[in-house]
């Protein structure tokens, strides 16, 4: 009986814990995947916001190292948002799934780029990181070489170098159209920004093999940004300083990666991310500044192998 009991009580505490986590009042970790765990977070919030409460998180760190800095720096309770409460009514969020949120997105996120935001800022800037948007700031490119695509995730490939390009001749036409303001007098040239900051960390989820191979792609890709008469800076800092560099880009070219995702959505300015493959072929832009752009993908399919850099560096290039 005694046994009977303690079993008994074992299932109500997980039955209630899964209820918990169900409302988004907690997440239980065990890698410090930051773009993902952001993704838990403000949905937790959406849910509470929804529900028409105050929000309550709880952070449960399994990975034996200390929080992430910025984790730690987030709000573990807010005040109940009436306004965010009416834009979220009707959408589902289901915290099974908020993770794949950028890839098949069902509108909370959206709907939640304000606030969060302001909330990343605030805490970048408790962390020291200032962002300020200018114009005149490099462009930054988001290369995601790690885990993938060695490991040939479905959601995760490469777009060619063509998709780039693309991207920045779009900028350069940009920069080259003037918007006459009739109240405030003739129009500014905006400046041309011809420098980029391509962030590289291939220590993800990695090994020592796919870093070299990493290197080799980030230097191939350096060199074809370089031929368009770009400068290009290869950067890889700590994931908080990474972050900062892309909020206060000029334009962001993020990767298919929830931290892309999460940066462009805590942006002010015009970020460009690859049309998750899974993603409605609908959904391209998410107003007013983030663009789910399409085409240009290398698929899975069309490599052989991914250690064979010379190869897929020319299927890169076509």
């Amino acid at each position: 009986m005694i046994l009977l009991g303690i079993l008994i009580a074992l299932v109500i505490i997980g039955l209630y814990y899964l209820w918990q986590f169900w409302q988004g009042r907690f997440v239980i970790y065990h890698s410090n995947n930051l773009g993902n765990l952001l993704l838990y977070y403000f949905a937790g919030l959406a849910k509470a916001w929804q529900r028409g409460e105050q929000f309550v998180w709880q952070w449960f760190n399994r990975t034996g190292k200390p929080m992430h800095p910025l984790l730690a720096q987030l709000p573990s309770s807010l005040p109940l948002n009436p306004e965010m409460q009416t834009k979220l009514r009707g959408i589902p969020i289901n915290m099974a799934y908020v993770v794949t949120e950028w890839e098949r997105p069902t509108g909370w996120l959206y709907v939640m780029q304000a606030p969060i935001r302001e909330i990343m800022l605030e805490s970048l800037a408790k962390l020291g990181h200032t962002i300020q948007n200018q114009d005149s700031n490099p462009i930054v490119i988001h290369f995601r070489c790690s885990d993938i695509p060695y490991n040939r995730h479905p959601s995760y490939m490469w777009q060619k170098y063509s998709w780039y390009h693309q991207i920045l001749d779009t900028i350069k036409f940009h920069e080259e159209v003037w918007v006459y303001d009739t109240f405030s007098g003739p129009p500014e040239p905006k400046p041309k920004v011809r420098h980029i900051i391509l962030l590289s960390c291939s220590t993800h989820l990695s090994c020592s093999r796919n870093q070299q191979a990493c290197s080799d792609y980030t230097a191939d890709f350096k060199a074809y940004l370089e031929e368009l008469g770009y400068t290009v800076e290869v950067r890889c800092g700590s994931i908080n300083e990474d972050l900062a560099t892309m909020l206060q880009a000029s334009t962001f070219i993020g990767a298919i990666s929830s931290l892309s995702t999460m940066a462009a959505v805590a942006r002010q300015g015009q970020s460009y991310i690859p049309h998750p493959p899974r993603c409605r072929k609908d959904w391209h832009a998410w107003e007013p500044h983030i663009y789910y752009t399409p085409g240009g993908r290398l698929d899975h399919a069309q490599v052989k192998d991914y250690y064979d850099v010379p190869t897929v560096c020319h299927q890169l290039r076509s």
